[in-house]
């Protein structure tokens, strides 16, 4: 998570909404690269961890299911 925030940062200052998703252990490191960003407030959602090992269908299923939210967070002023 904390890693992809730089990208979402970076397309929030260029007008483009955006979420970084990512699993729980990185949460903290994505909220402290936010602040540091200047981002305090960044929408972040979580998904089950780990990811990794999992098979790409199991991975497609957690990103089925997080699109409403990821939609919602976008949408939401």
């Amino acid at each position: 998570m904390s890693c992809g925030l730089h990208d979402v940062v970076a397309l929030e200052l260029r007008g483009v909404p955006a979420v970084c998703v990512g699993t729980a252990p990185f949460r903290d490191e994505a909220v402290e690269q936010a602040e540091a960003l200047g981002m305090p407030r960044q929408r972040l959602l979580e998904v089950p961890h780990p990811i990794q090992p999992l098979p790409e269908a199991q991975v497609a299923g957690y990103a089925d299911a997080a699109l409403p939210e990821v939609l919602a967070r976008l949408t939401d002023p």
